[in-house]
């Protein structure tokens, strides 16, 4: 642990290293105000061990801190950084990457859910469409209207709606008499 007075400027920590800074301000306080030392003495009580859990839970994560800084300003009071983590898996991948292929994943797999969705849809259409065909030609006498102005729309629309589906659009055949 390293304990040190400064103005304006923050040390950075070395890895797994506890580091205190005390502002000059607060230093000159506490020389001269025994209860604000007494308090200030206090709150570093929870700086180490609370650094060290720090520590010990990124370790666990697989992870390393770099330049954990506990600081304490002119009235005593402490603030935390952390100047940054790297994995410590073996692999080369920050979490950036790490993160950037897991949204790529979760994507991919939104991707899939749709397309199962739609297929699905669409197999219970064909499926409709083919029962409903299957009612109709159940009593082997049915009837269709179509209308159009001239034969071969007429002729269209009756193949479209006997075959379920809708009328070609853009599509023509011949029609021989």
């Amino acid at each position: 642990m390293s304990i040190s007075g400064i103005g304006s400027s923050l040390m950075s920590g070395n890895e797994n290293k506890v580091v205190i800074n005390l502002s000059s301000e607060c230093l000159k306080k506490m020389a001269n105000d025994p209860e604000f030392a007494k308090k200030v003495e206090f709150n570093l009580t929870g700086a180490v061990p609370g650094q060290n859990r720090m520590f010990a839970q990124a370790k666990a994560d697989n992870a390393v801190i770099h330049g954990v800084t506990t600081v304490i300003d002119a009235d005593g009071n402490a603030s935390v950084t952390c100047g940054g983590m790297t994995r410590t898996s073996g692999s080369k991948q920050n979490s950036t990457t790490l993160n950037a292929e897991k949204k790529q994943k979760e994507r991919l797999e939104k991707k899939r859910e749709e397309r199962k969705i739609s297929e699905e849809k669409a197999a219970k259409r064909r499926a409709e469409k083919k029962a409903q065909l299957e009612k109709l030609t159940e009593d082997e006498t049915f009837t269709i209207s179509a209308t159009g102005t001239d034969v071969k729309s007429v002729t269209q629309n009756l193949l479209a709606a006997v075959s379920g589906t809708s009328a070609p659009t853009g599509a023509s055949f011949d029609i021989k008499a």
